[in-house]
């Protein structure tokens, strides 16, 4: 408390005042509301490796009222406490030094899901490790932890033991990352069969059953009934070559795996940087565990040059460390549609009010059928930017028409006749920009053509290029004029001017939201970059860097709600090599927040000004420069400053 700044000391003694008896260690001040402090009682720092909350005292300064929280089960529990004691407290060495350890070994990752008691002494019972006197030992006999390959267990040679490889294998409460990736590309309708190779303990395969999706897995340690290993439409090899440590045989697995994918084969390892291997010996291509475990970790372009080589298949990017190796082309064509033209938005919005249907005969009930699909067609229609095919229309409205006795062809003319000619005009264009940018990313790929489009595919060339060679010849030169870095510095300068994004010397920002308003060059960049990541979905900011062909997606979850967001994850992409990193700053420890994020608000919203009236102060306090300061820093001055929180 002596290291206090006398504002801290003044709130924290304050709400002292309103609890004489009440007995706390810690204390926290809200800096979103600077009346508000609560007392915290934690267990002994110096018996307690990982001290248990207890009970919390949160006084509210201005009206004086107490709210009292008690934990019985589960509480919150203290990490790096070493963090809130002065430089010379005693044992703070100590706690630094198993702070450090635990972090060495990987268990301080995923730190929101760890920071109650139970969670967190699970992971460590799954590392198989006990803390004892702040000193990290070994609990005994591990959890069986991954996914599995081939077979259960591997010589290694050199005196070592077997490479345990169901070790590997890991409980989940949610879909594994790439059964996600599947769901999200459709991939994982009804009708569907799905086979997981190397399922571990089998959770991806109970979760699609109660789905009611046609799912079996195979595993030789966990599920070793080979009967199953039968062709399904879609096959999911997740997690499991980067536990093979005979390059040979991870080859044989990713084949045999791929020959039971009669539409699709998902693939996942882990890349690098994912996993702390400090401690761990080096062995052939990866590594091996005390544990008896092996992992190889992939670069994003490693992965794809394995798929590549070994099943002469180009693979298409679903997520870092993800991709999907189509054996039906339509198929792979219909998921790349949906990905690749609705980047950015949908379609432009409705500008103006819908005039009363033109059908000029037809009974009341007729009348009323077609009201109640008009605006569902004119929907479609602005989306599809031409007139559907009738196999185009949903189901629900061809079922709707037909209830109401109308042919699809009157419905057409009727709302092509409520939709104004500027307004299809801007539609048409925007479809035809999606699909050039398709044939444009599929040339950036290097995918040999393909030998029979889709029906929706070749509708769309018909209606906006008339043949299949002008539409690649768009694309073509739609990638080209991506390269143009000078291009994209001018575009990129002329958007910022017009408030659209923001421009700091060579980086480009721009909010998610206003992504439909870029220039043809700079949607087709991202698309590269989005085609290398497989996906960059839930991004908040997208910056381009207009001199090094890289592009950083970064994401901030509570942008809506705070003032300061923070920094949870960033996603960066390098368009020359296709290497693709990710840093998770909510497991390192770091603490990131963005200061000017009001240049990236609408002026509609209601918080906007509160917003920059917050920034301008900011401005005042750190002499126009609100870059790069440590949170620690910018939290110290708000207090000092007496500033609080617009929101």
């Amino acid at each position: 408390m002596d290291s206090l700044l006398p504002e801290q000391s003044r709130l924290i003694a304050a709400a002292a005042e309103h609890v004489p008896q009440g007995n706390w260690n810690v204390a926290k001040i809200d800096l979103a509301d600077d009346c508000a402090v609560s007392l915290l009682h934690y267990e002994d720092f110096a018996e307690h490796a990982f001290p248990a909350l207890r009970q919390s005292l949160r006084v509210d300064l201005n009206t004086g009222v107490v709210t009292v929280r008690r934990y019985r089960t589960n509480p919150p529990i203290l990490h790096r406490k070493e963090l809130l004691l002065s430089p010379d407290a005693p044992g703070r060495d100590v706690y630094v030094a198993l702070t450090q350890e635990l972090e060495r070994r990987g268990l301080f990752v995923d730190m929101t899901r760890r920071g109650r008691q139970d969670a967190w002494e699970a992971a460590l019972a799954e590392a198989g490790l006990e803390v004892r006197d702040h000193r990290v030992v070994a609990s005994g006999p591990p959890v069986e932890v991954s996914m599995t390959a081939e077979v259960a267990e591997s010589p290694v040679g050199d005196g070592m033991p077997p490479v345990a490889r169901h070790r590997t294998a890991i409980g989940r409460n949610s879909l594994s990352a790439p059964m996600a990736a599947l769901n999200a590309a459709g991939l994982l309708e009804d009708g569907v069969s799905v086979l997981d190779y190397g399922c571990g303990r089998g959770d991806d395969v109970r979760a699609l059953r109660a789905a009611g999706i046609d799912a079996v897995g195979w595993d030789p340690h966990f599920a070793p009934d080979r009967s199953v290993l039968a062709p399904r439409h879609v096959v999911n090899l997740g997690f499991v070559l980067n536990v093979v440590e005979d390059p040979a045989e991870r080859s044989d697995v990713l084949r045999k795996a791929f020959d039971l994918a009669e539409r699709c084969l998902a693939v996942a390892v882990m890349l690098v940087g994912k996993g702390d291997v400090s401690g761990h010996r080096p062995h052939g291509d990866g590594f091996l565990s005390s544990r008896g475990t092996f992992q190889r970790y992939y670069t994003q372009v490693e992965l794809r040059s394995l798929l590549l080589e070994t099943l002469d298949m180009a693979p298409i990017a679903a997520g870092p460390g993800i991709f999907f190796v189509f054996r039906d082309e339509e198929l792979e064509q219909r998921v790349l549609s949906r990905r690749q033209m609705g980047m950015g938005g949908g379609r432009p919005i409705l500008s103006v009010p819908r005039p009363p249907s033109n059908l000029a005969s037809g009974s009341y009930w007729r009348q009323e059928v077609l009201a109640s699909v008009r605006n569902d067609l004119i929907d479609l229609l602005l989306t599809m930017g031409r007139v559907p095919h009738a196999d185009e229309i949903p189901p629900d409205l061809r079922m709707r028409l037909a209830e109401g006795r109308l042919s699809v062809k009157a419905a057409i003319a009727d709302v092509l006749a409520a939709i104004p000619a500027e307004e299809m005009a801007a539609a048409t264009a925007h479809r035809a920009d999606q699909v050039g940018r398709f044939f444009a990313l599929g040339a950036f790929s290097g995918r040999a053509p393909y030998r029979r489009l889709s029906p929706e595919l070749q509708r769309d060339i018909r209606a906006f290029f008339g043949t299949l060679s002008a539409a690649e010849g768009v694309g073509r030169r739609m990638l080209f004029d991506a390269g143009d870095m000078d291009a994209l510095a001018e575009e990129a300068h002329a958007h910022a001017m017009a408030g659209v994004g923001h421009l700091s010397g060579d980086k480009y920002q721009i909010h998610a939201r206003d992504l439909p308003k870029l220039t043809p060059r700079l949607r087709t960049y991202i698309g590269i970059a989005q085609t290398l990541a497989g996906t960059l979905d839930g991004t908040t900011i997208y910056r381009v860097h207009l001199a090094f062909r890289k592009l950083t997606a970064l994401l901030y979850p509570d942008f809506a709600t705070s003032a300061l967001p923070r920094l949870s994850e960033r996603t960066k992409v390098d368009l020359r090599t296709g290497e693709v990193s990710i840093f998770n700053h909510q497991s390192d420890g770091r603490v990131t927040v963005l200061m000017d994020k009001s240049v990236y608000m609408i002026e509609e919203d209601e918080r906007y000004l509160d917003q920059v009236k917050f920034e301008t102060e900011l401005r005042r306090l750190f002499r126009d420069s609100i870059s790069n300061i440590p949170f620690t820093e910018v939290a110290h001055a708000i207090i000092k400053a007496g500033l609080k929180l617009p929101y």
